[in-house]
């Protein structure tokens, strides 16, 4: 077995590297508001008032005098308040991606801790000479959380569709692919795990389980084959020794192997699952793409059922 195939089964060191940079960024984020508010009434209006004389020069070299003669203390220190929590907002969602696929299904937690950190940063201004707190900053820097979680996932949209159209072929071969499934560990995955794997093309495919203890294989292929002959679109996994490019199959021909190729390259950019689990997870993702109605699936693990759409076992 080579080594790059046993590095596959880690997390990928790009994402490694996201975890680093987008949670020290955070850090550093939250430590420059609260900061801020540490700062006396005295210090805190001088820096208010370079940044005030700063947009007015700015305004009025673009030609908007009067906007820069509007331009208040109040007004610079709201827009200060937005701005750093629309930045601490944009990390916060970056940072629950690169910890969870799941990161839309969870976005009330980054708004939580945006919240949480606005009520600190008021309650720290409480203690800090000649500053007060203002339940109306919450709000505004709640809005300013929401903003920043918003353009997150808009960015994130954009770069999902930009790495798409820049990789429409997977550069995995399927050797490559066959062996990343075969190097990963034997163990039970929690139905949460599996679920999670699945990408949203899985969620048109109804399946079928087929699990016991002898005759699985034989049972599922029979099925699959009776659907086949009713003029269904069926897909068909069975477990095995063979490679699995050769054990997920469409309509009773081997699956696309470009769709496992790029299963297996989803796969080995997180968290790694055992083999059961990434294997049914990857037969899944090739039967979605395929538009199958129908997916007759060998069971390793009962339990796993409950992670698949409109299955009886």
């Amino acid at each position: 077995m080579s080594n790059s195939i046993k590095k596959e089964q880690h997390p990928s060191p790009w994402l490694i590297a996201g975890r680093v940079v987008f949670t020290l960024a955070l850090i550093g984020c939250i430590a420059f508001i609260f900061s801020n508010s540490m700062k006396i009434a005295s210090v805190s209006t001088v820096s208010s008032g370079r940044v005030l004389t700063l947009l007015q020069a700015v305004l009025r070299r673009l030609g908007h005098p009067a906007l820069a003669q509007r331009l208040t203390m109040h007004i610079v220190r709201k827009m200060a308040h937005f701005c750093e929590y629309t930045l601490e907002g944009f990390l916060l969602m970056l940072c629950m991606r690169v910890y969870t696929r799941r990161y839309v299904r969870h976005i009330s937690v980054p708004m939580l801790g945006g919240v949480l950190t606005a009520m600190a940063d008021e309650t720290i201004q409480i203690y800090s000479p000649g500053r007060s707190s203002q339940v109306t900053d919450v709000w505004l820097d709640s809005a300013g959380v929401l903003a920043g979680i918003l353009i997150a996932l808009v960015f994130m949209a954009l770069c999902r569709m930009l790495f798409h159209r820049c990789n429409k072929e997977s550069p995995m071969t399927i050797e490559q692919a066959n062996s990343y499934f075969e190097a990963l560990p034997d163990g039970f995955a929690s139905t949460d795990q599996l679920r999670a794997a699945l990408p949203a093309s899985a969620q048109k495919v109804q399946f079928v389980g087929v699990a016991g203890t002898a005759g699985k294989t034989t049972v599922a292929a029979l099925l699959a084959a009776t659907l086949r002959a009713a003029g269904i679109h069926v897909g068909l996994y069975h477990a095995g020794c063979e490679p699995l490019s050769v054990r997920v199959r469409v309509d009773g021909a081997p699956v696309d192997e470009g769709l496992l190729c790029l299963a297996a390259e989803a796969q080995a950019a997180a968290e790694p699952l055992p083999q059961d689990a990434a294997e049914l997870a990857a037969a899944a993702y090739a039967f979605g793409e395929a538009g199958c109605a129908l997916a007759v699936v060998e069971l390793p693990d009962a339990g796993l059922a409950e992670a698949l759409h409109k299955m009886p076992v």
